[in-house]
């Protein structure tokens, strides 16, 4: 089983920042908690984690999971589709037949429906990655195990980012390059760009279908 220990040592492993008795490392493990679940809430963009909740007959709206990253769509027992409700008015897919009329929309922690539902209503959404906790280092990782290297590349870029933010002088050539004339005063910049290009590069090695890029697999049974 993935745990946040083996991640944890592995990404300090990369960094060659181990730690060590007597020396303190550069980047703590709260700073490598915070910058992992920064990585893994980039993931979920690419590889879907899919969930439901059910919503009973008879209500208006519900409350929406902690976990929620999108809601993909609305659906009866049967697989009968509603709508959701867009500025431009109700989106022109889902089954009106049935739900006559009825449409869906999200406030920041609720679903809401124009009208009450007549039958049960199942919700077909996508979720974050649960969060490592700092000091539980049995915790398990939800991750691919694919994606171990990926994230440990964006963790790295965020380090990097770290210095370049923590360092008023680099943060004064952040912005200068070759190309406008001036001497690059920052190699840490190119570092980071180069370690989430590296990220990136390893995520979009292990999708297929180009279009999955863009949208979310369909992973729900």
């Amino acid at each position: 089983m993935l745990t946040w220990q083996i991640v944890l040592e592995r990404t300090r492993r990369f960094l060659s920042d181990q730690v060590v008795t007597g020396r303190q490392p550069r980047v703590t493990n709260q700073e490598l908690c915070d910058a992992w679940t920064d990585a893994q809430d980039d993931l979920v963009q690419y590889v879907a984690r899919p969930n439901t909740f059910t919503i009973a007959a008879g209500l208006t709206q519900a409350e929406l999971p902690d976990d929620l990253f999108r809601v993909d769509y609305v659906a009866n027992a049967d697989g009968w589709t509603m709508s959701p409700l867009t500025r431009e008015g109700a989106h022109e897919m889902g089954d009106a037949d049935l739900w006559e009329g009825m449409y869906w929309y999200l406030t920041h922690d609720k679903i809401v429906f124009t009208d009450t539902l007549d039958y049960a209503a199942t919700v077909y959404y996508q979720t974050y990655y649960p969060t490592p906790v700092v000091d539980d280092l049995a915790k398990p990782i939800l991750i691919p195990r694919w994606a171990i290297q990926p994230c440990v590349y964006y963790v790295a870029a965020q380090c990097v980012e770290r210095q370049i933010v923590a360092d008023p002088q680099l943060r004064q050539y952040a912005s200068r390059t070759q190309d406008a004339g001036n001497p690059t005063h920052n190699p840490f910049l190119q570092v980071a760009e180069y370690l989430l290009k590296r990220y990136r590069e390893q995520v979009y090695a292990r999708i297929s279908d180009a279009q999955e890029r863009l949208t979310w697999p369909s992973s729900y049974p």
